[in-house]
């Protein structure tokens, strides 16, 4: 997206395996756009995740130390 708000005239092309196809650019952006967002959401819900894993994994921890003192 950057990339693309730097030059604003041009053919802008896709790469589509091992070719290049050429795209409209507003239609590109908004694909990419799209696609960041999407990847913005997985994020988040990964973050989320991590987050319940390290608080189940010191919940753990902490009762193996119990075990064990």
């Amino acid at each position: 997206l950057e990339e693309l708000d730097k030059d604003r005239e041009g053919e802008v092309y896709k790469s589509v395996g091992n070719i290049l196809v050429s795209r409209d650019r507003e239609d590109l952006e908004d694909e990419l756009q799209e696609k960041k967002e999407d990847l913005e959401v997985r994020k988040e819900g990964l973050e989320r995740k991590e987050e319940q894993l390290q608080k189940k994994f010191k919940e753990i921890q902490d009762r193996f130390s119990g075990l064990q003192g």
